[in-house]
């Protein structure tokens, strides 16, 4: 068998070696959507010659070839530029979903994905911009639930770029794939009236921006005619955390079930809302699901907790998938980009049934 050497071979020296021309050894080697057909012989002569000299592809010369960096952009845009994390932010276990599904496309076609943070003077997404004027990025996904994103300045800044939203409320001419929060909550609270309770007490946080779900829990509640609750509690936003989250959670709950434990089944904000009500409920003796029933929502680490969290998956990865796709199909250019202005989908989240739900006692 014979070894291969690894060598600065250039590709006119896989096309001499394979005798064919550079443009046939092009087309083998660097193919598009747009190559022509190379015979099975010749496409062996080549591979072969490449694998004998130990030729890789200049990624440079292909992407000036090709037009395109074959990348697509994820704007990290949590924290603050150029200063150090105290903890570890909420929103990281929320990217961490996203990146799998935006990873896990990009793979399936043979796309690289590069994630832009804050810089020490810029935040994630103008940098992300900037690399997108520069040609680095074929697109860019932004997620756009968080404060430090504005859409105004995206629009006025960059309006026929390839940039994808995740998660914007409001009308966009950028394409955005967004998920149906309010029939998720609609879901948890069908289950647990399925399961015969009839009065529901919702927990979550209560500052602005951070409520629309408690509204939800109780229209939810309303229409299926069943008793509602809502139990707050505050978490300064500088120090939004996930254990911070937690704290605060069991804390307000713990005040609650001081006054009385008529409440059968919690709806949590979140999967760390979850948390520290598991902390409560368990401090004060109360057996989940026996005695009261828990729902989550995000899937963050629903299926960690004992006993395991029945909970209403954000669809994150699966948002991240559906944004790659329109960001690699805006990157087709700019006919493809027109297409796509104002598209707004939106997927229909699960409820993932776990042990945390039980018919209520003498149910």
């Amino acid at each position: 068998m014979a070894r291969k050497t690894v060598t600065n071979s250039t590709l006119s020296d896989v096309a001499k070696a394979a005798g064919v021309s550079i443009a046939t050894a092009s087309m083998v080697l660097n193919p598009t959507d747009k190559t022509a057909k190379v015979s099975d012989e010749r496409t062996a002569l080549v591979k072969a010659a490449a694998e004998r000299l130990g030729y890789v592809a200049n990624y440079h010369a292909r992407a000036m070839h090709l037009g395109l960096s074959e990348t697509i952009g994820f704007a990290l845009d949590y924290g603050q530029a150029g200063r150090e994390l105290d903890d570890e932010p909420m929103d990281v276990g929320y990217f961490h979903h996203l990146t799998m599904g935006i990873e896990a496309e990009t793979h399936f076609v043979g796309y690289n994905l590069a994630l832009i943070g804050p810089g020490t003077q810029e935040r994630a997404v103008a940098r992300g911009i900037r690399q997108l004027q520069q040609r680095r990025l074929d697109a860019l996904i932004v997620p756009a639930v968080l404060s430090s994103v504005r859409l105004s300045n995206l629009i006025s800044e960059a309006p026929d770029l390839p940039i994808v939203l995740i998660e914007h409320d409001g009308s966009s001419a950028f394409p955005v794939v967004h998920y149906d929060e309010a029939e998720g909550v609609r879901r948890a609270v069908a289950h647990l009236a399925g399961l015969g309770h009839r009065q529901l007490l919702w927990l979550g946080p209560d500052q602005d921006g951070r409520r629309g779900r408690a509204d939800q829990f109780r229209e939810a509640v309303q229409a299926a005619g069943l008793g509602g609750e809502t139990c707050f509690f505050t978490v300064p936003e500088p120090v939004y955390d996930r254990h911070s989250i937690i704290r605060a959670a069991g804390a307000a709950l713990s005040a609650r079930l001081a006054r009385g434990r008529d409440v059968t089944a919690l709806v949590c904000y979140n999967d760390f809302t979850a948390v520290g009500a598991y902390d409560a409920l368990l401090s004060a003796g109360v057996h989940i699901p026996r005695e009261v029933s828990v729902v989550g929502f995000d899937d963050f680490v629903a299926a960690y907790l004992h006993p395991r969290l029945t909970t209403v998956s954000h669809m994150l990865v699966g948002m991240g998938r559906r944004a790659t796709q329109l960001a690699l199909e805006m990157a087709r250019g700019p006919q493809a980009r027109a297409g796509l202005r104002g598209r707004r989908e939106v997927l229909v989240p699960e409820l993932v049934l776990r042990a945390s739900t039980a018919p209520p006692p003498g149910g």
